[in-house]
């Protein structure tokens, strides 16, 4: 979306808004966003013909801004924050995740945080890992974090 336009990007959540299935959440750190979260249902999308959506599964990307002042671990915590939200706050019991299969650095945050990669698959725009982090996975990995 870096190239997009402002409208084009209005647009672009107005319709995950409108689609009855998803949600985009922005998150403010000191009044200004932060990071950004799109949820949403994987039975209603195209990772949902890859694999057999359970009830309680839940889709989501994250989006983090890139920081004026680095902080060590920040992402990490951010991830941390949000999949105890989906779990806590949006009832998921599973949190399905479809990143492009060449971006090392979200493989090794999701497997941080309990997530267990399934299989490559062809998706339109790209070659996607298919990974499931249950909510049981998750507060088992982060309580063995601290």
């Amino acid at each position: 979306m870096r190239d997009w336009s402002v409208n084009q990007v209005a647009a672009f959540y107005q319709n995950i808004v409108d689609s009855q299935h998803a949600d985009a959440w922005l998150a403010l750190q000191h009044g200004e966003p932060a990071f950004l979260i799109e949820t949403y249902d994987p039975a209603h999308e195209e990772v949902g013909e890859h694999y057999a959506p359970r009830p309680g599964d839940l889709g989501m990307h994250l989006f983090v801004g890139p920081a004026t002042t680095p902080v060590s671990g920040y992402t990490q915590n951010v991830f941390r924050v949000l999949m105890t939200f989906m779990f806590k706050r949006l009832h998921a019991q599973r949190i399905v995740v479809e990143p492009d299969a060449r971006n090392t650095r979200i493989h090794a945050l999701n497997r941080a945080m309990g997530f267990v990669y399934w299989k490559d698959v062809p998706f339109r725009d790209k070659t996607a890992s298919l990974a499931f982090c249950t909510r049981a996975d998750f507060f088992r990995r982060i309580q063995k974090d601290h």
